[in-house]
């Protein structure tokens, strides 16, 4: 099986958010995609598939269930007798929000002056929060990644104050508001050390083999796209995954 995918009802990633990238990537969330990652298939052999309306069996398939599709929030798997019966979900797919300091507020925190002018009852206005945005298509990639091997997940320190947004709330990582990526991946995230877009191929390359890392996670919204200084032969990687909001990279050798 080398495609299984859940046709939910979404809304069009570029509909708020126009596309600045040469490529229009609408990916329907997938548990198995072997155009992206080869590796992610189920090997039945001389399995049977059976349909319904309501969901397909596999019955003696050659190799077990992926993990990808046991951890899938689009998909329901039951074990039976002779293999398995897979039901499409209820999940519902749809941009989220949730609230934290205003960028404004988290430079105040940074500040000595701040810190000492509360002790004289200045600057408690400052303690401002703001809702931001977590795209669909962000929430998908992150649901692709959970459904992987565990492995440190590298990911870029940095925030973009004037970037342009249209979807009425600011995407969290203009902020560089980013916990949500290692919470809702299930993985553990380290920084990519400053610098790094600078550094030359050698030194770039040492820097990911260091981190002792497993994956390279990007997002892009409208201009702001995160993008590797190099080739993905100079870093030794090799894409995984993309959508509208987001790239996985695999760190190959």
């Amino acid at each position: 099986m080398v495609d299984l995918r859940r046709y939910i009802k979404i809304k069009e990633p570029y509909h708020e958010r126009p596309n600045r990238e040469n490529t229009l990537f609408i990916n329907i969330p997938s548990v198995f995609d072997y155009m992206n990652d080869k590796s992610n298939i189920w090997e039945i052999g001389d399995g049977q598939l059976t349909f319904s309306e309501n969901h397909f069996e596999v019955k003696f398939p050659k190799s077990r269930i992926p993990s990808s599709l046991l951890q899938s929030p689009y998909f329901k798997v039951k074990s039976t007798p002779s293999g398995y019966r897979i039901t499409a979900s209820d999940y519902l797919l749809s941009d989220s929000y949730y609230s934290d300091w205003t960028i404004e507020t988290l430079h105040a925190f940074r500040s000595r002056r701040f810190w000492a002018g509360l002790l004289v009852g200045a600057g408690w206005d400052k303690f401002v929060n703001e809702k931001y945005l977590i795209a669909a298509d962000e929430l998908v990639a992150l649901n692709y990644l959970a459904a992987k091997p565990r492995g440190k997940v590298l990911i870029f320190d940095a925030e973009c104050l004037q970037c342009e947004y249209h979807s009425g709330y600011r995407p969290a990582v203009f902020a560089n508001l980013r916990k949500y990526i290692g919470k809702l991946s299930g993985h553990q995230t380290a920084f990519i050390p400053p610098g790094f877009q600078e550094f030359d191929r050698v030194k770039a390359r040492e820097i990911i083999v260091k981190s002792q890392a497993r994956y390279i996670y990007l997002s892009k919204y409208e201009d702001y796209i995160e993008k590797l200084p190099y080739s993905p032969g100079d870093l030794g990687i090799e894409k995984i995954y993309e959508n509208a909001n987001a790239a996985i990279w695999k760190i190959v050798k």
